[in-house]
């Protein structure tokens, strides 16, 4: 059944998961604008009898179109209007892809503006957290349940060896290791199968996948993988740039410009070595999680060296005075903001590192008292209302936002849970966040996610990035701890 008691009636004829109609469904959760909705999140697709009570009413593109053609129709909504109601259609949004555009963050960009004019125009309530509630809490099984589904669809669908594989795989092995014997048996598939996709890493995002193929040895005795990816890796070593002595993002010195990719029209040459003068705390992330993960298995110190050396770049020239982290650095120089996914770039790194290290290995408490000092600085920025963090973490003003909240929340509640850090010190703070991720829960991912950023050093890009709907697998390992927390 509809929920009835509705501010916004949002007609939508294009599928549930349509990426405008996630966009437009995020744009108002994020406002805390109340919707109407069933228990299965489905949207209504056409008009109901009786349009009393909702202050405004938003029809999807397909949705306008008919119902501006139907004589019917129309009159009920001109009827609706002259009585003081608020009804704004959509066109169809640009794709932007022949234009080698962003699509996820042209949609946001327009379903934001539409969602927006509708809140002003229409004297929407906007608030997050009102006592009544804009629509149930996702309830932890549920929310584990999809998730887990989600992911073994996303493990079984395909076998690369990117970033957002790093994020599915990861996940797969947290539930793995927690006893999921179906999640173990297709991960494992899924690692097999993609050594006939094994890349040449020309950019850093394309090696973190690597840090599972020990689990495999680890599950099944086959090293003929670990020796290829190792074989990969030290082919990467001996050709990328550095910075200060560090390996940056991407590109080969025999091969400056990238033409070897056989991606010579990308604009930005993200294969090339143009960009070897700023590092990013995403370095940690991808680099730290594979080398770390590859030097344990094979026992060669150098991948360990390298991050050695990356962790005390990051003390160095990222951290900051007050704990936090700017996102990138240029010439030893700190210069972007505390951009929230740039923090969880570097905790994903450290985490997966202390994952891999034994607490008598050199660097491991190196590793734990630093994540436990940004931990602890995060603390203070923490939204005391709804528990999340914003996209610029000590901007007040700036948006609160999901994909950065929920890895706080599966970085502090997986070191929680290793004893890495005090449950007594950080614990509330996890559940609460928790709590608000759950609100933001929508149809398997999270609303409020900020799309990727560069380096930017102007405040403002960051605070103005357009927010969206996301995947987000982390979700299933923050999902399965906090079940375990609570229990």
């Amino acid at each position: 059944m509809m929920k009835k008691t509705a501010e916004l009636l949002l007609i939508c004829e294009l599928e549930a998961d349509d990426p405008l109609v996630l966009s437009l469904v995020s744009q108002c959760i994020e406002a805390g604008v109340d919707f109407e909705a069933d228990a299965q999140q489905q949207l209504p697709r056409t008009l109901p009898v009786d349009l009393t009570g909702y202050r405004a009413i938003l029809l999807d593109p397909p949705a306008f179109e008919r119902i501006m053609q139907d004589t019917e129709n129309r009159t009920r909504l001109e009827a609706y209007v002259r009585q003081g109601g608020f009804v704004r259609g959509m066109d169809r949004p640009l794709t932007g892809g022949d234009a080698g555009l962003n699509v996820s963050l042209l949609t946001d960009m327009i379903s934001s503006h539409v969602v927006h004019d509708v809140i002003l125009h229409a004297g929407l309530t906007t608030d997050f957290n009102r006592a009544d509630g804009i629509r149930p809490i996702a309830d932890d099984a549920q929310v584990f349940a999809e998730m887990k589904a989600f992911v073994l669809q996303r493990i079984d669908r395909g076998s690369q060896w990117d970033e957002f594989t790093l994020h599915f795989w990861k996940a797969g092995k947290a539930l793995a290791d927690a006893g999921h014997d179906d999640v173990r048996d297709a991960l494992l598939a899924a690692i097999r199968r993609a050594v006939d996709t094994l890349p040449d890493p020309t950019h850093g995002d394309t090696i973190g996948a690597f840090s599972l193929v020990p689990w495999l040895v680890e599950q099944t005795r086959e090293t003929a993988l670990l020796d290829q990816v190792c074989a990969v890796v030290d082919r990467m070593l001996e050709r990328r740039p550095r910075e200060q002595g560090i390996l940056v993002a991407s590109g080969y010195m025999d091969d400056p410009l990238g033409l070897a990719s056989g991606h010579t029209l990308m604009p930005v040459m993200v294969n090339s070595i143009i960009r070897r003068n700023v590092v990013w705390t995403e370095s940690l992330h991808f680099y730290g999680a594979a080398l770390t993960a590859l030097g344990k298995a094979t026992e060669n110190h150098r991948y360990i060296h390298e991050v050695e050396l990356m962790v005390d770049h990051l003390v160095k020239h990222h951290l900051r005075d007050d704990g936090l982290l700017a996102h990138c650095s240029s010439l030893t120089h700190p210069v972007a903001i505390a951009w929230g996914r740039g923090q969880t770039h570097a905790l994903y790194g450290l985490l997966y590192i202390l994952e891999e290290l034994q607490p008598t290995d050199p660097l491991f408490e190196t590793v734990r008292a630093l994540l436990e000092r940004i931990a602890r600085a995060l603390l203070t920025y923490q939204d005391q209302q709804t528990g999340l963090w914003r996209n610029v973490i000590d901007q007040p003003h700036a948006r609160l936002e999901s994909t950065a909240s929920c890895a706080l929340v599966t970085v502090l509640a997986r070191a929680i849970h290793e004893r890495w850090l005090s449950g007594d010190e950080f614990g509330q703070a996890t559940q609460h966040a928790w709590h608000g991720l759950k609100r933001m829960y929508w149809r398997g991912g999270l609303c409020a996610g900020c799309r990727g950023t560069s380096g930017a050093i102007d405040m403002s890009y960051y605070l103005a990035r357009p927010h969206g709907w996301s995947m987000v697998p982390q979700l299933a390992i923050a999902a399965e701890l906090m079940r375990n927390i609570a229990s």
